[in-house]
């Protein structure tokens, strides 16, 4: 990589990371993350409802993940009934 590109992809990474850091103290105070708000936003676009699979190729992520989000504050905050 020549130093342009390098110098592009490192101002790349740290906007990403600074809109994320952004956006996740804009929710703050909704105590949910980026990550939740984007499952969140995900379901309600959603015509009818997702499987696990579906959530988890609408947000780019793997299966997996999206057991985590299950488990973790969706069901704590109330925010997903089993």
């Amino acid at each position: 990589m020549n130093n342009l590109e390098e110098r592009f992809s490192c101002a790349l990474h740290n906007t990403s990371r600074a809109w994320r850091q952004a956006v996740d103290r804009r929710l703050k105070y909704l105590d949910v993350s980026q990550a939740s708000w984007m499952t969140i936003a995900v379901a309600a676009q959603a015509q009818l409802p997702l499987s696990q699979s579906e959530f988890a190729e609408r947000l780019a992520v793997e299966g997996a993940t999206m057991v985590f989000y299950g488990r973790s504050s969706f069901t704590s905050n109330s925010l997903v009934l089993r």
